[in-house]
């Protein structure tokens, strides 16, 4: 049966040049080009799909300034055409949409962006797919495109990673599956991936405490305590470390209460949501290296005191 190639490419956001060491697996490659090659790109398929150059709107999110650099995922597959039975443009449209549309949930959905949420889980770096696109051409010439686009993106610190990491990145991205099969770790990286989506500081700070009580409480009294010592003692490698993470936590709490019985708003700084999430981030991956349910985590961590990290992975 003859087969037509179907290309797909996606533009990243809020990441730097080092986003090319990463390895994402099944076909996918990441890719540099030129911010004049890629609007070029908009500006021919123009030419033949009304509208397509709309997607130029979104080059300047995109764009790298340092490096005036666009980076891209490309991947291609086939689909199967019948001549026979595909005899009408209308027909092998179809064809083409339904064959993308499979990949887009299958490999999209189900495999890319998990992975580029594994790397924001790995490093701070709201990294983000804003939009894809599938193509194929007869004779050179484009006769399809299928256009997503992601509205929901937040510019927040860029994503980077140094050459001394990388190796630990790919391996954690390769290694780890989303969702997690604990359904309060899962609840927990839910929240932690809705703090980057919620463009206020004061609910983006609840969604990171709700984080934490999914991972460190199992009853309301005595939460403040309870989320402070199990976060000092599951995060903390030294006795000092531990304090400050302990106190950290505590003032944290205490925020929450302002903010939740007062509406303190004012008092939940950007910076405060940044450390919240590194706390939660390293929390996720610890917990999920542990590999234990939560009664069982909390056993643990009751019987440990600051710096007394006895669990083995």
């Amino acid at each position: 049966m003859p087969k037509r190639k179907i290309h797909f490419i996606g533009f990243l956001t809020n990441c730097d040049e080092s986003v090319l060491k990463v390895k994402l697996g099944h076909g996918f490659k990441l890719k540099k080009m030129q911010y004049q090659e890629v609007h070029k790109w908009f500006y021919d398929l123009d030419k033949y799909f009304t509208g397509f150059g709309s997607g130029i709107l979104n080059l300047w999110t995109c764009l790298d300034v340092s490096t005036q650099s666009i980076y891209c995922i490309t991947n291609s597959f086939t689909c199967d055409v019948n001549a026979r039975n595909l005899r009408k443009g209308l027909e092998l449209h179809n064809k083409l949409h339904d064959t993308a549309g499979r990949f887009d949930k299958e490999l999209i959905d189900g495999y890319l962006i998990p992975k580029i949420c594994l790397m924001r889980l790995f490093k701070e770096g709201n990294i983000y797919l804003l939009s894809h696109y599938y193509l194929a051409y007869s004779k050179s010439r484009p006769i399809f495109n299928r256009t997503m686009l992601e509205l929901s993106y937040r510019p927040q610190i860029k994503w980077s990673i140094k050459d001394a990491e990388i190796q630990q990145l790919n391996r954690f991205i390769r290694d780890v599956r989303i969702p997690f099969s604990k359904p309060f770790l899962q609840l927990a990286f839910e929240a932690f991936e809705l703090s980057y989506k919620i463009p206020d500081s004061g609910l983006a700070f609840l969604s990171l405490m709700i984080a934490l009580e999914l991972m460190f409480t199992k009853e309301r009294e005595g939460l403040s305590y309870a989320l402070a010592r199990n976060t000092a003692v599951l995060l903390g490698g030294t006795e000092e470390e531990a304090n400050f993470i302990f106190h950290d936590i505590k003032n944290f709490c205490r925020k929450r209460g302002g903010l939740v019985h007062a509406g303190e708003r004012r008092k939940i700084k950007p910076e405060d949501v940044l450390k919240l999430r590194d706390y939660v981030r390293k929390a996720i991956k610890e917990i999920n290296a542990i590999g234990k349910d939560k009664k069982e985590i909390l056993e643990i961590l009751k019987a440990c005191g600051f710096s007394q990290r006895s669990w083995k992975h």
